[in-house]
């Protein structure tokens, strides 16, 4: 009777355990968005990619990463995957990340996103800030992702929230005044950060 009271037991709390390791499991892959990819947590640490990346500042708030990801792809061919930064409530603005695993792509990428013939903006003017020039490279520990296709570059749905505008165009001229505004904002809020710094420090110090 004790044996198969324990083996009832222990039989539920398996279907428990799994039941739960797949709730979890769906949880991040809907809070998780880094377009263009299956995503899952690694099983070791052997697991893991270095990956080159780059942050896009003033990115439209609503802007999903599988748009920018589908952008990309037509504008360059290269295929990459895009998080976008949740904003604040107070922000106009937000904040994107797009990764890339190879050399070629991060040159091909760089030369497109570096291009001073050409702005790119989203329907509404806001055009794409680089406050960082340079790429970095990171491991991003836990997280692996399987592409399970190539972004699909008939897609048309970014034509309403991305596009590319041309040097010697009204559009652009307004992008750039744009992107200058955003510059001297951010040159603004570095100050601002420097300022806390020192201030936290002078407080830390004190006690």
């Amino acid at each position: 009777m004790c044996t198969l009271f324990f083996f009832l037991f222990f039989f539920f709390c398996l279907n428990f355990h799994n039941a739960g390791y797949r709730n979890v499991r769906k949880k991040i892959g809907q809070d998780m968005d880094l377009g263009g990819g299956e995503y899952f947590f690694t099983k070791s640490l052997k697991e893991t990619r270095n990956y080159h990346y780059i942050m896009i500042e003033n990115m439209e708030t609503d802007l999903p990463s599988s748009v920018i990801v589908d952008f990309i792809y037509q504008q360059t061919s290269v295929s990459s995957h895009a998080y976008v930064t949740p904003s604040l409530l107070s922000e106009s603005y937000t904040r994107g990340t797009i990764f890339l695993d190879g050399q070629e792509k991060l040159e091909k990428l760089s030369r497109f996103l570096h291009n001073p013939a050409h702005l790119i903006m989203s329907s509404r003017g806001r055009a794409w800030v680089i406050v960082e020039k340079e790429w970095r490279l990171g491991t991003f520990e836990g997280l692996m992702h399987q592409p399970k296709k190539k972004p699909q570059n008939k897609n048309e749905d970014h034509v309403d929230k991305i596009k590319v505008v041309h040097k010697g165009t009204i559009e652009y001229e307004k992008g750039k005044q744009v992107s200058e505004l955003f510059m001297e904002f951010c040159q603004h809020l570095q100050g601002l950060h420097k300022r806390l710094t020192l201030e936290e420090r002078k407080i830390l110090q004190s006690a």
